[in-house]
């Protein structure tokens, strides 16, 4: 089927429905969907959309949970709706920031809500709630956990296990893993985690006190042990295996734990790890003929079969056992869109469902599927009534302009040596004024005034990133040259700029089109990363980053603008 919009959402299956999350019209949508047929049963507007970046938006797929007549669906704004499974009416919503007060993530907001009984836990992250149990059918808060100084947050779903006869949720974070009690939130333990540095999408494997960790940007595998001693625990390490035995994707969980065996994709291949050693038992080079070590992959196990989705669009299929992995035939999802990742595929009642953007294939793959009746596929679109779109063009009209609003954008820093770098394309000099659209951490505006001793001025709608970066320009004794102003920057006057930063997208970029042609001739336009729609740029560079370790393009426009 066509029409679920942008997104790399993967799907819940249940009671005959298909759930997942999609972005149309400038609005992110839950969907429900008929699992025999196809056909759309309900379609509820969630949020504005906030766009994310190509491929940190990777590191969470934010699938809905479901939980008999309800579906608990996360935005990308940092808000959780309940949702009737039935109808898709909304039964109640949270809003993280407001609620918790969370801050946004680097690289966006992330929840996977757990159904736990009659709570619904979650991890908003927040300085006034690390941790929350939530009544499942109000939304009410039963018990929120605050901590002191909360470390940073991870993209990691939490689970449960029950250790020294407490019951209790284990959540992974940039520090190491916490455990907490089911009953009350209160903190039973923590583990500092050798070599979580970033990313954290690992969701931890919990064995009654025995707890394995993996994780990706060379995390490796670590095993540990609770024992409880009175009323407190202590952790052992039972062992650490790290990058040089074990690469992880750094973006997604691509994990499966049957009985005592991990499979895994370590190096991009399918793997099978024996957990109470920590042992590789055995590695497979390729899946149907296709390298894992070109391109991601995602997972999921079923019936004695790994299913493995390539990022190439490659769908296989590798029949495992503790001994060995052996190829069984792959196919090639039709008309494939390319991609950063791949959306995890599902296997629910006897059906494959992989979702590839704005569409949703479902394959029949039964043990008697080739002695049933053949016949075309069905072939269904996806179309949204005039109220669902009435809500959407609504609700895109109130977020426009103004201070007063969510952010268009995932914030994602320039690295430092690519920021210096795009000052150095724009020949900014100590005449110039300096303006950075979405000036974030305010990285750009203090370089260029401590580099070339310009004024520079910062134009940032997320109120924390305004503290942050106002703090940064007083540590620096810059004051009399930087200037931090929270404002929309689809509203501000960008006339008297020499110079004008951007990274933003190129949705975004286009709508600063009439703000640019009010430049004064010879002003400079520098983007990292993202083209100027419809405007042909005087230079594009392309430049390593030591910071990054990755290459980046810089693009540089002069007014007046020369549109294609």
């Amino acid at each position: 089927m066509t029409g679920l919009g942008d997104g790399i959402h993967s799907v819940s299956v249940a009671g005959g429905r298909v759930f997942t999350v999609g972005i149309r019209d400038g609005r992110e949508f839950a969907f429900a969907l008929d699992s025999g047929t196809g056909a759309k049963l309900w379609a509820t507007g969630l949020a504005n959309v906030i766009e994310e970046n190509p491929l940190m938006r990777w590191l969470t797929q934010r699938t809905p949970t479901v939980d008999g007549e309800r579906v608990y669906a996360f935005s990308a704004s940092g808000e959780l709706f309940c949702l009737s499974s039935v109808d898709g009416r909304k039964m109640w919503q949270r809003n993280y920031p407001s609620d918790f007060d969370t801050r946004r993530h680097s690289w966006g907001f992330c929840d996977r809500p757990m159904v736990d009984g009659e709570r619904l836990i979650c991890t908003p992250f927040g300085t006034t709630a690390f941790i929350t149990a939530l009544d499942k059918s109000t939304g009410r808060t039963i018990w929120q956990t605050k901590l002191e100084s909360p470390p940073f947050a991870g993209h990691a779903a939490l689970v449960a296990t029950e250790a020294g006869g407490v019951r209790q949720y284990i959540v992974f974070h940039l520090k190491g893993l916490s455990g907490f009690a089911a009953d009350d939130g209160r903190s039973l333990w923590d583990y500092e985690r050798p070599r979580s540095k970033t990313g954290l999408t690992y969701t931890p494997l919990a064995r009654g006190e025995y707890i394995y960790s993996p994780n990706g940007y060379g995390g490796g595998l670590v095993a540990i042990q609770l024992v409880r001693e009175g009323k407190n625990f202590e952790v052992r390490e039972l062992y650490q295996r790290g990058s040089e035995e074990f690469q992880f994707d750094a973006f997604q969980d691509s994990t499966a734990l049957v009985g005592d065996e991990l499979y895994v994709l370590n190096r991009r291949c399918p793997a099978c790890i024996t957990l109470k050693t920590g042992s590789l038992t055995w590695s497979g080079d390729s899946v149907g003929g296709t390298g894992y070590g070109v391109g991601r992959a995602a997972l999921t196990y079923a019936d004695g079969c790994l299913y493995v989705r390539g990022v190439d669009g490659v769908m296989s299929l590798m029949q495992v056992s503790p001994q060995n992995g052996t190829a069984a035939g792959s196919f090639n999802i039709p008309e494939h869109e390319q991609a950063r990742g791949a959306t995890s595929p599902v296997v629910a009642g006897g059906r494959l469902y992989l979702r590839d953007s704005s569409r949703l294939f479902c394959y029949d793959i039964s043990a008697d599927a080739f002695a049933k009746s053949r016949h075309a596929p069905l072939q269904t679109a996806l179309e949204l009534t005039a109220r669902e779109l009435g809500e959407s063009e609504n609700a895109s009209r109130e977020r426009l302009v103004g201070v007063n609003r969510g952010p268009d954008a995932v914030y994602l820093p320039t690295p430092q040596d690519i920021a210096e770098r795009m000052l150095l394309q724009a020949g900014v000099t100590k005449r110039d004024l300096v303006v950075d659209l979405g000036s974030g951490d305010g990285r750009i505006v203090i370089a260029a005034a401590k580099k070339y001793g310009c004024k520079a001025i910062g134009y940032e709608i997320d109120p924390s990133l305004v503290e942050l970066s106002r703090s940064a320009v007083a540590k620096e004794n810059l004051q009399e040259l930087v200037k931090i102003e929270h404002a929309d920057i689809f509203s501000v006057d960008l006339s008297g700029a020499d110079v004008v930063t951007a990274f933003l997208y190129p949705r975004l970029m286009e709508r600063l089109i009439p703000q640019f042609e009010k430049l004064r001739p010879g002003s400079r336009i520098i983007s990292h990363q993202f083209d100027l729609p419809g405007v042909k740029p005087d230079r594009i560079l392309t430049v390593p980053s030591n910071e990054s370790g990755e290459t980046h393009k810089i693009l540089l426009w002069t007014t007046p603008l020369h549109k294609e």
